[in-house]
C-alpha cells in the first residue's frame, strides 16, 4: 500500500492515439493500451492528485506522476 503523499509511476511505450497502438493488444494476451484520459480518471478514482504527465512527442511515450 502506498503511503499518504507517496508518488506513483507510469511509463507507457505508446500514448494509444495511433490505431496502431492496439495492434499489440491482439499480439500479447492480458495486455491493454490507455488513453492519456482512461489513465487519469483511473488514478483519480484510486485516490491520488497530483497527476502530472510527461510525453515524448518523437516516441510518443508517455509516463504519468501522481501523488496519493
Amino acid at each position: 500500500m502506498l503511503k499518504e503523499g507517496g508518488r506513483f509511476f507510469i511509463c507507457n511505450e505508446v500514448d494509444g492515439e495511433d490505431p496502431a497502438d492496439y495492434e499489440m493488444e491482439k499480439k500479447v494476451s492480458g495486455l491493454r493500451i490507455y488513453r492519456e484520459q482512461e489513465i487519469r480518471e483511473l488514478l483519480k478514482s484510486a485516490g491520488f492528485s497530483e497527476i502530472t504527465v510527461y510525453r515524448d512527442g518523437e516516441t510518443r511515450w508517455i509516463s504519468f506522476v501522481a501523488v496519493k
